[in-house]
């Protein structure tokens, strides 16, 4: 008798790019929660974690709880960056959702990784279980070398590692990933306390 053996076959690196625009292009919000760890050659580790939300068009949230407290939104063309501690934050009322690059932007549902990507398969240490990597390599300079994706079988980006020109590297961890929940509007619309020092971006 001949046994019959499965063979799973991984993701080519252009299948696993379509597969993450396709879940994103379909996905009106989500919200996750985030670990992040830095790894600088000057300050060495560093590690945070928070709350992500997008919604389309063009809206983000990053909200920190550690190790400070932290906001980060993006509404459309204003960015606003808020340390309460600090009593200051930074706007950019005349910002441009396409300046984030499509290695963010795909995220809610814009730009192309196959047009602005050399893509390739990538490896990631301790990859989130049932994921595949896909390497980003920039067609065009950019302040990073390159940025790894692990997608799984959804689409699902569960993780991500940047790492600049330096070789510094800046990886995201995603869990309680929740799709379609319906993401409040006010979620960005960033009230600041009237004793906020503000500073405007350019």
């Amino acid at each position: 008798m001949i046994a019959l053996v499965a063979v799973v076959l991984a993701a080519s690196p252009l299948q696993l790019a379509q597969r993450a625009e396709g879940f994103y292009k379909k996905t009106k919000d989500f919200s996750a929660h985030f670990e992040q760890t830095t790894a600088n050659a000057i300050f060495g580790p560093q590690k945070a974690a928070g709350v992500l939300e997008v919604k389309r068009p063009a809206r983000m949230r990053w909200s920190y709880d550690k190790p400070v407290e932290k906001v980060l939104v993006i509404d459309g063309t204003r960015l606003t960056q808020y340390v309460p501690l600090d009593k200051r934050a930074q706007v950019n009322e005349h910002f441009s959702p396409g300046a984030v690059g499509a290695g963010v932007s795909f995220l809610w549902g814009e730009g192309s990784l196959e047009k602005d990507f050399t893509l390739a398969a990538g490896a990631l240490k301790n990859p989130p279980a049932g994921t595949e990597a896909l390497e980003l390599t920039p067609k065009k300079p950019a302040a990073y070398q390159r940025v790894v994706l692990a997608v799984d079988k959804d689409g699902r980006v569960l993780a991500s590692l940047l790492v600049d020109q330096t070789g510094n590297q800046d990886r995201l961890d995603f869990s309680d990933v929740k799709t379609n929940v319906g993401v409040p509007d006010a979620r960005f619309k960033l009230v600041l306390p009237k004793d906020v020092a503000i500073e405007t971006m350019r």
